[in-house]
């Protein structure tokens, strides 16, 4: 079980432990060759490049079986363009789960603490832009807009917005106060 939550039963922590990253097998995997569909062969080999899910991967390196490789979009250059240009990235295109994807990767991967910075980076330049785009779209459609936001994203953007209305509605004196917490987050 991960230690950042208990996300055992969470569904995008699920969902983020299913990405695919390469893993470079540095053994012979005896009866393996089933995780290579393009292999002919029972076993796979010692250096063979398979396409495994991030849970998989994270078990066999604990065992001393693979190497994990980095996935492209956290590598050094593409996590430079990210944080030159944080608000203005579809982070969806790289991964739904990118902060989470980002955060085990980072767990298996000899640059932890490059990773982790810059993800942080990246995430507190966007917050500000996110609450502020759902302060001011209230009537407008935001779809195109939210389709580039991560799943974690999406769903601080949902709080942000259903705040920001519950404010305007108490302003306005339609209710009596602001409820202080989301029924949306399963997060927080």
């Amino acid at each position: 079980m991960s230690s950042l939550r208990n996300e055992y039963w969470d569904i995008d922590a699920i969902l983020a432990e299913d990405e695919r990253i390469t893993t470079k097998f540095a053994v012979h995997a005896v009866r393996l060759g089933f995780l290579d569909t393009s292999s002919q062969t029972e076993d796979l080999q010692n250096g063979a490049k398979v396409d495994l899910p991030l849970w998989l991967s994270k078990k066999l390196r604990e065992n001393g079986m693979v190497m994990v490789r980095v996935p492209p979009f956290l590598l050094a250059q593409s996590r430079t363009h990210m944080r030159a240009n944080a608000t203005g990235v579809d982070l969806r295109a790289a991964s739904p789960y990118y902060y989470e994807v980002a955060q085990r990767v980072s767990e298996l991967a000899d640059k932890q603490d490059e990773i982790t910075e810059s993800s942080l980076s990246i995430l507190s330049q966007r917050y500000f832009a996110i609450l502020d785009n759902a302060q001011s779209a209230r009537e407008e459609d935001v779809s195109e807009y939210v389709q580039k936001l991560t799943v974690l994203e999406t769903e601080l953007y949902h709080i942000a917005a259903d705040r920001a209305r519950e404010i305007a509605k108490w302003k306005r004196r339609e209710i009596d106060r602001v409820e202080s917490g989301s029924k949306r987050s399963r997060r927080w």
